[in-house]
């Protein structure tokens, strides 16, 4: 069993793969954007969110996705080096009203998100948001301060845990292989394959659609000036913050526009948050010094694509991208449904 593409979804799939006794080959020119932390519980109520990544998914079936995938995620924060912890979110915005949960749901979908919400909340640590903080926002001119619960991924540890879940069973990953069409059609021939190549999907990988790039940056402050351990979305700038736990710097991430300002336009659209944690803006200028992590979401303009198809020799090709700005929030339930299609195809047979 062969996967193409070591990012995200890539070892994702492999892992979903590894769980249902495959064993599992990863091919990859390198293991793809990687930005230091993940959150994960806000794309299916954040609409659209942050670059407008999530626009070409449907909603409820992003939600669909987004629970299973926080299942999956919830068993994972028991086990430390995984990476994977629930911790409390705040969402700010100087607009009355809004909340995490403002869209409407069938009375099924809000039954099974509230159900996972409560299990996030009884396991998140800390277990909320303290009365300071909150007042902190609402004292510096935010009219709605709402806390839920997420998943933070501290992205090294994740990539290393599902690494060696992959070749403890025996799989392998293979980094450094630059792949071409033609290599890909001859790897099909012989060998279940399924293509997790983001934005070469398309034009390497042989995926239908429409691929293209969605760039983005997050900067990671090398001083934060106070110690905090929640997660904070200003939902009328697009501005993630929080704070790296292991190397305790400063995370800040917004859907300011690639070029020669971007940096500093990421700062500045966090510049509220700022003030509310720390009494004070963040300065380019101030000689902390920072890192800028060039980010870039592969979108598809159909969405999702996930399927299967068995060769004349037997073969069966699979794919799995189109993932967007969605492809942690979905991650293991595509890895899921691809597994599924795969297992569609071939009878529930073992090979490749």
């Amino acid at each position: 069993m062969t996967v193409l593409g070591a990012g995200y979804s890539g070892l994702t799939t492999a892992a979903e793969l590894t769980l249902r006794g495959f064993k599992v080959r990863v091919v990859a020119t390198d293991l793809g954007y990687r930005p230091p932390l993940t959150i994960v519980g806000t794309q299916s109520r954040r609409w659209p969110g942050s670059a407008t990544s999530n626009t070409t998914f449907n909603n409820d079936d992003l939600l669909d996705r987004e629970l299973v995938t926080i299942g999956r995620f919830i068993a994972l924060s028991s086990k430390e080096e995984s990476g994977v912890k629930i911790v409390p979110a705040l969402k700010v915005s100087r607009k009355p009203e809004n909340t995490w949960n403002r869209r409407p749901l069938d009375e099924g979908r809000l039954s099974a998100a509230s159900e996972v919400q409560r299990n996030m909340r009884m396991i998140a640590q800390p277990k909320n948001v303290r009365k300071e903080d909150i007042d902190a926002f609402k004292a510096t001119g935010y009219k709605t301060v709402d806390e839920t619960q997420v998943v933070r991924i501290e992205t090294d540890k994740y990539f290393k845990f599902l690494i060696d879940t992959i070749t403890a069973s025996g799989g392998s990953v293979e980094i450094g292989t630059f792949l071409t069409k033609e290599d890909v059609e001859e790897l099909k021939k012989s060998y279940h394959v399924v293509n997790c190549l983001g934005n070469n999907a398309g034009k390497v990988g042989g995926g239908s659609g429409e691929y293209y790039s969605n760039p983005g940056e997050c900067v990671m402050w090398k001083r934060c000036p106070r110690n905090f351990d929640f997660y904070v979305m200003d939902d009328d700038r697009d501005a993630g913050v929080m704070q790296n736990p292991t190397t305790g710097e400063l995370y800040l991430s917004t859907a300011a526009k690639a070029g020669p300002d971007q940096t500093k336009n990421t700062v500045a659209d966090c510049d509220g948050v700022c003030m509310a944690l720390f009494g004070q803006k963040m300065s380019l200028n101030s000689g902390d010094g920072f890192e800028s992590w060039k980010t870039d979401r592969p979108m598809r303009k159909e969405g999702f694509n996930i399927c299967a198809e068995k060769s004349i020799n037997g073969a069966v090709a699979v794919e799995n991208s189109g993932h967007g700005g969605a492809g942690v929030a979905a991650s293991w339930a595509c890895a899921a449904r691809a597994t599924d299609a795969l297992l569609e195809q071939i009878d529930g047979a073992r090979w490749g």
